[in-house]
């Protein structure tokens, strides 16, 4: 049994959740059948940004939300007020979306030390 309290520290440590930390490697990209995708309305966009200045955003959006975003024209930066996610393409992300893609759609490390991430779940 692994002790709790430095599970905590590891946690702490490398900034991810406890669950983040001890569950399983899942498929970083999956393409889901038609007829075993979820609805829209059951998913989540997930966007994560660690910037070099030490800046933490996590966003977490129901797709229903962004799907209605999107329909009325709006753009990521303009929903959560934060210019670091300026050059994520809510267009593309949403059209791999309704194709079946799943998982980490984007990852990127720039050359100034952001690191982002777009999950769809």
């Amino acid at each position: 049994m692994p002790d709790l309290p430095i599970l905590i520290e590891l946690s702490d440590y490398f900034h991810v959740s406890l669950d983040d930390l001890l569950k399983e490697k899942e498929p970083v990209v999956e393409l889901i059948p038609e007829d075993k995708r979820k609805s829209i309305e059951q998913m989540f966009l997930r966007v994560y940004v660690d910037t070099e200045h030490g800046d933490r955003v996590r966003v977490n959006l129901p797709l229903a939300l962004v799907k209605m975003a999107r329909d009325m024209g709006l753009d990521i930066p303009q929903m959560t007020d934060n210019p670091a996610m300026k050059n994520i393409d809510l267009q593309m992300i949403m059209r791999m979306i309704e194709s079946g893609v799943i998982g980490k759609l984007v990852e990127v490390d720039s050359a100034n030390g952001d690191h982002v991430e777009v999950i769809v779940e």
